[in-house]
């Protein structure tokens, strides 16, 4: 047994005392022996050993199976059973345990299915008009039998204030906030016991689920983002349930398969609408891309309908393509469609001006059909238009060769033909100077018949004028 110094004036003492005592001085006793004392008061010092055995108290109980409760000098105040000690209430304040079993057990005082606080945390020096000034933690029973873990918030007259923390038997967790003292509860965060997360609601239906009000309102709003993912550096990305913004580049991708697809749904079906392939090739209205911008439509170009591809707005200038169709409209009327980019006339290669007329390296076909500024190299041209044939009709009125040789000396060009000035100022109309070339051509050949007929006349003359000079000449040699 070990040494027990004790300094002390005994006021009472009742019991039975088995122990040799010294007397160093009037005011202490030592004792080397085992004390049993139901009763001892001290009215000064109690001194105790180092040591520490959980089946060797200082002082305290001890039964013969190893329980007891022991003070000690170094350690503490320690609880022992089974010579085991399995809490300990150590000098520096804390709380310790060598034991499986729950470190320490508090139980409520309440009746029924609320049971209060197991543990209350209070803050110091409030005053009445704070309410949020201790935080209560206890475990409870639902109405149903189910078990209830809860930390809650409460005011200075134990008023309460809103759960912060609560786990309940078949739900799960939940988590709320307050904003400040005198500000409402908020879900925070919940997980069900089916292992679905909710944040900002209290019934996730997917293993993760984000409420929240408000949205990112279609610019860079991080104060309002749902969800934000962040690197070390600067990136950043932001969502909200239709938004999602990324601080950078937004790269898309996928390891395999195509890259993405955009598509419509509904609780039992699916509808394609856009595909990006892993050959960079884009389908719209279709999954199988035929070309880099592949669009399946049976959509018309005309004014006021849906193309398959509309450049520009659809109220003010714009182009619109369907399959076998490409029309220039300004608000839904007709307008100039320039190729090569640029509306200069050196560099517009065609232009409609909304009317079918079409000019090449000109922006101003000036009412024609088709107006070319530049030289034409074609193997045939074909022009439909009126001909000549009235020069051989019997009332044409066909100039006398006078006629033409006075128009020629005073006019210097044939008659309805445009003289040089005119073709250089006013070009010639293709069909029409061909027109005017075969009314000439029909006018000399009706020349020419006048001339062949003279001819002949004047042969059968001059045949007669031969025959005669030949009987006269055999006249003459007669005599």
């Amino acid at each position: 047994m070990k040494k027990i110094v004790v300094t002390l004036f005994i006021i009472g003492f009742v019991g039975y005392v088995n122990a040799q005592f010294t007397y160093p001085n009037t005011n202490e006793i030592h004792t080397s022996d085992e004390l049993v004392i139901p009763v001892i008061r001290i009215s000064n010092e109690l001194r105790l050993p180092n040591t520490f055995a959980p089946n060797d108290p200082s002082i305290g109980t001890l039964d013969n199976t190893g329980y007891g409760i022991n003070i000690h000098k170094t350690e503490g105040i320690g609880f022992a059973f089974n010579n085991v000690h399995r809490v300990f209430f150590t000098p520096n304040g804390s709380i310790r345990t060598s034991s499986s079993n729950p470190a320490i057990h508090i139980e409520g005082t309440g009746t029924g299915n609320y049971q209060g606080a197991n543990l209350i945390l209070s803050a110091k020096g409030v005053t009445s008009g704070n309410s949020h000034v201790s935080t209560w933690f206890m475990t409870h029973r639902g109405v149903n039998g189910t078990a209830a873990i809860e930390m809650q918030r409460r005011g200075r007259n134990n008023e309460y204030n809103g759960s912060l923390l609560t786990y309940s038997d078949g739900d799960g967790w939940r988590f709320n906030t307050a904003a400040n003292k005198t500000s409402g509860i908020s879900n925070a965060l919940v997980i069900k016991s089916t292992g679905n997360l909710g944040i900002g609601t209290n019934a996730p239906t997917a293993k993760l689920e984000i409420k929240n009000n408000g949205t990112l309102g279609g610019h860079w709003n991080p104060g309002q983002s749902f969800l934000t993912i962040s690197d070390t550096g600067t990136s950043s990305m932001i969502i909200d349930s239709n938004e999602i913004y990324g601080s950078g580049t937004l790269h898309i991708g996928t390891k395999s398969g195509d890259i993405v697809r955009f598509r419509t749904v509904t609780e039992t079906s699916t509808s394609e609408k856009m595909i990006i392939k892993a050959n960079g090739d884009i389908g719209i209205s279709t999954i199988n891309p035929q070309a880099k911008l592949h669009i399946n439509s049976n959509a018309d170009v005309g004014r006021g309908q849906n193309p398959a591809l509309l450049v520009g707005t659809r109220d003010g200038l714009h182009i619109a393509i369907d399959n076998n169709e490409i029309g220039a409209f300004s608000n839904n009327s007709n307008a100039v469609l320039y190729l090569n980019g640029s509306q200069s006339t050196s560099n517009t290669i065609i232009n409609g001006d909304g009317t079918g007329n079409v000019g090449i390296g000109t922006n101003n076909p000036n009412g024609w059909k088709l107006a070319v500024n530049g030289k034409i190299r074609a193997k045939e041209i074909k022009v439909e238009t009126g001909w000549a044939d009235y020069i051989f009709a019997e009332n044409y009125n066909l100039p006398t060769l006078k006629d033409v040789e006075n128009h020629i000396k005073e006019k210097g060009h044939l008659q309805n033909i445009p003289s040089a000035e005119e073709v250089e100022k006013n070009g010639i109309e293709l069909g029409e100077m061909n027109k005017k070339l075969l009314e000439k051509i029909e006018e000399l050949t009706l020349y020419t018949i006048q001339q062949q007929k003279q001819i002949n006349n004047q042969q059968e003359i001059n045949k007669a004028l031969e025959n005669r000079l030949k009987k006269l000449e055999k006249l003459v040699i007669k005599e």
